[in-house]
C-alpha cells in the first residue's frame, strides 16, 4: 500500500499527460516521483523543468557525470527510490549495471569506464562509511542492490 497517491497517465488531466509524455519521450520512463506530483500540475511542471535543466544541460559537467554523482549521493543518503531511478537512468545512458552497482556501493573503488565518462574526482569525506548517519550503509545497500 502506498502512502502517497499517484496519478497514472490514464487518470491525468491533459496538462499532466503532456508532462508525462515529455518524460516518456526524453527519459524513456515516467518516474514515480513525478506521478506523485500529478495532482499538482504546476508543481509537477516546475519540478520537471528544474530537473531537466539541471541534469540535461551540459554546461560544466556532462549528463553522465551528473547522473553518477546523483547515484552516489542517493547511496550515501540511503534513498532506495533514488538509487533505483538513477540506476535506471545510467543504464539507459549505456553504463553497465555492474559498474553502476559498484559506484553506488563503493564509489572510491569503482573502476573507470572505458569511455572515461565517469566521475573524475574522488568524493573524499562523503564515503558511505564516513559518518554516524550512514553507519551500516554497505550491508543494507548491498542487500537492496542484490534485488536489482
Amino acid at each position: 500500500m502506498s502512502w502517497v497517491s499517484s496519478v497514472s497517465a490514464e487518470q491525468a488531466s491533459p496538462e499532466v499527460r503532456n508532462v508525462y509524455n515529455f518524460l516518456q519521450e526524453n527519459w524513456g520512463f515516467v518516474p514515480n516521483y513525478f506521478q506523485a506530483l500529478g495532482g499538482h500540475p504546476q508543481l509537477l511542471q516546475d519540478q520537471v523543468n528544474m530537473f531537466t535543466h539541471l541534469m540535461f544541460e551540459e554546461r560544466a559537467l556532462p549528463r553522465a557525470i551528473k547522473e553518477q554523482i546523483a547515484l552516489v549521493v542517493s547511496g550515501i543518503n540511503l534513498s532506495n527510490y533514488c538509487l533505483a531511478a538513477h540506476l535506471e537512468i545510467l543504464g539507459r545512458l549505456g553504463f553497465e549495471k555492474s559498474f553502476a552497482r559498484k559506484l553506488a556501493l563503493n564509489f572510491e573503488c569503482a573502476s573507470r569506464a572505458e569511455n572515461n565518462d565517469t566521475l573524475p574526482i574522488p568524493c573524499e569525506g562523503f564515503s558511505p562509511t564516513s559518518g554516524h548517519r550512514t553507519a551500516g550503509f554497505r550491508p543494507r545497500a548491498r542487500s537492496w542492490m542484490e534485488r536489482y
